[in-house]
C-alpha cells in the first residue's frame, strides 16, 4: 500500500510539472521522474494503471525499468498503437490492467 501512495505522489508531481512541456528531455529529467526509475520492477503495475488511465509519456520509463520494447518501428509515434503493445506486453508477463 505504502508504494501506491509513494507512486501516486510521484506520478502526480511529474503530470503536473510536465504534461504540458513538448521538450521530452525535460518530462524525463524531472526529478519524480527519476525517482519513480529508482523504483524498478515494483513500479511497472502502477506506471501502467498510469498509463491506462491518464496516458502519458511512459514507455522510456517502461523501457528503461523492464529492458525490453515491445513497439515495432512501424507502431512509433501512434500513442494508441504504443499503448496496444505495452498492454499486450503487460497481459503476456502476468500484469492485471
Amino acid at each position: 500500500m505504502e508504494e501506491v501512495s509513494h507512486f501516486e505522489v510521484l506520478a502526480n508531481a511529474w503530470h503536473e510539472a510536465t504534461d504540458h512541456l513538448s521538450v521530452p528531455s525535460k518530462r524525463f529529467e524531472h526529478p519524480a521522474y527519476c525517482a519513480i526509475l529508482d523504483l524498478k520492477m515494483a513500479a511497472v503495475p502502477y506506471i501502467l494503471q498510469d498509463l491506462q488511465a491518464r496516458g502519458g509519456d511512459w514507455y522510456l520509463a517502461l523501457q528503461k525499468i523492464t529492458g525490453v520494447s515491445p513497439i515495432p518501428p512501424e507502431a512509433q509515434g501512434d500513442v494508441e498503437l504504443m499503448n496496444y503493445h505495452w498492454f499486450e506486453w503487460a497481459k503476456e508477463q502476468g500484469y492485471a490492467l
